[in-house]
């Protein structure tokens, strides 16, 4: 869990760390997809959330916020899966590339901050209905 939050934030600069009762929730989670739907939550976990510090408490209200994310917390305390899995990719996508243009400016350091090409940040901006003036090639 540690080392999928520590690629994280070197991708993003960051230097975020995880309550052991938060990994406690997402370790007992059942994943049914497979590992990238663990590591996709800890990364939305890490660029959503604005502490340093990611708590139980942010998994809750980020479940809360997100119904589309895919999972939300029990009265144990502990995930639950739920939702529909396009919605869920389409929430997340949306949500990162909206936080990568907002952290560069432009939509080609959002591009290569997320691993894609500049042109698919912008459609994917329009797809999403994502705003702003994108400095896009010299940016």
């Amino acid at each position: 869990m540690m080392i999928i939050l520590k690629k994280f934030n070197e991708k993003y600069q960051q230097n975020k760390q995880m309550t052991n009762h938060a990994i406690e929730i997402l370790c007992t989670n059942e994943w049914p997809g497979n590992i990238r739907e663990l590591e996709n939550t800890i990364e939305r976990l890490a660029i959503m959330c604005r502490d340093d510090v990611i708590t139980h408490h942010y998994l809750q209200a980020s479940a809360a916020d997100q119904p589309g994310l895919g999972f939300a917390l029990n009265a144990q305390g502990s995930l639950d899966y739920a939702g529909d899995l396009r919605e869920a990719v389409d929430s997340l996508e949306k949500e990162m590339i909206s936080a990568a243009y907002k952290q560069t400016g432009c939509t080609r350091k959002a591009g290569l901050l997320l691993g894609i090409n500049q042109s698919t940040v912008v459609k994917k901006m329009k797809k999403h209905g994502l705003t702003g003036t994108p400095r896009s090639q010299n940016g």
